[in-house]
């Protein structure tokens, strides 16, 4: 009777407890920036064209023209990976949404509220500001 209750305890906490650290929210974007947002950059005679997908969850950045392919960076898969590390959200207001993390570097990825069909990028890495460019909603 004793391991029956112990059993019956164990599944208990093991049921009840939240999620643990590899699947809890990392990202939690403002409701105003989810959607897909697109920016095209001209490199020379190439032309890269970048989608920005903010979901509830996440933030997925799509990039085509690229020399070797297109390439796809999920926020919340790098960080689950290890690839980045401290990621958090350091702004989140009704106009500014800012994440923060480690890679090579830190980088902050800081995005300002448009009209509704486009945001703004303002991207630093170091401290140093690396670019700013206009995202359309797509």
């Amino acid at each position: 009777m004793k391991n029956f209750l112990l059993a019956i305890a164990i599944a208990f906490v093991l049921t009840s407890c939240s999620k643990d650290n590899s699947e809890k929210e990392i990202l939690s974007p403002p409701a105003w920036i989810h959607g897909e947002w697109e920016v095209i950059h001209e490199m020379g005679v190439r032309e890269i064209i970048s989608i920005y997908k903010f979901t509830s969850d996440n933030i997925i950045i799509t990039s085509d023209g690229m020399e070797d392919g297109p390439i796809t960076i999920s926020f919340r898969e790098y960080a689950k990976r290890g690839a980045y590390k401290n990621l958090s959200e350091t702004i989140k207001t009704d106009d500014f949404y800012e994440i923060t993390f480690t890679s090579t570097g830190t980088a902050v990825y800081r995005f300002k509220k448009g009209d509704g069909t486009y945001i703004e990028y303002i991207g630093k890495i170091d401290g140093v500001s690396t670019e700013t460019f206009r995202l359309d909603k797509k």
